[in-house]
């Protein structure tokens, strides 16, 4: 992975650094040959410049990986949110309506008809009625729970990005 090879590269670039101030000491303490101090040195520098630059590279893709991860997350939460939102919306104007109608359905259904096949049926319709609120009503309370969950994900991305940013 990108972080992985990013904190391999700052090990090696640490290395190297470790390496090239040995080297600077054994070369102020006269323990280098005087025509290969400077070669020493400058191999080490270079190696450590070299080491180094390949960790920023390396620490800067692995943000940016992470940084468009984060955003696709975030992007995919924003959307269930918004399906929610929607469904609850829809559900709980659903819900108003049926409980609306319960009033009169039971009217109907308590009036005297000639015919008691035509009570029943009005009965058996308000009944299907309440059912179908009472399953509105589930149906709403679940779409709040998804709303929810998905404010919490989309908070948790946003302080994610905010995190990967700073």
């Amino acid at each position: 992975s990108s972080s992985a090879r990013a904190a391999s590269a700052s090990a090696t670039a640490a290395s190297a650094r470790a390496e090239l101030e040995y080297l600077r000491a054994s070369t102020r303490r006269g323990l280098l040959p005087e025509e290969g101090k400077r070669c020493f040195a400058a191999v080490a520098d270079a190696r450590a410049s070299a080491a180094a630059a390949a960790a920023a590279t390396a620490g800067k893709a692995a943000t940016e990986k992470a940084t468009r991860a984060t955003r696709e997350k975030l992007r995919r939460v924003t959307e269930a949110k918004t399906r929610a939102e929607r469904a609850r919306d829809a559900l709980s104007t659903e819900l108003d309506a049926l409980r609306a109608a319960t009033p009169e359905l039971r009217k109907l259904s308590e009036r005297e008809d000639g015919d008691g096949g035509s009570r029943r049926k009005t009965v058996l319709g308000a009944a299907k009625l309440v059912a179908a609120a009472k399953r509105a009503a589930e149906r709403a309370r679940e779409a709040a729970a998804a709303l929810r969950d998905a404010e919490s994900r989309a908070d948790a991305a946003t302080i994610e990005l905010e995190a990967f940013k700073a």
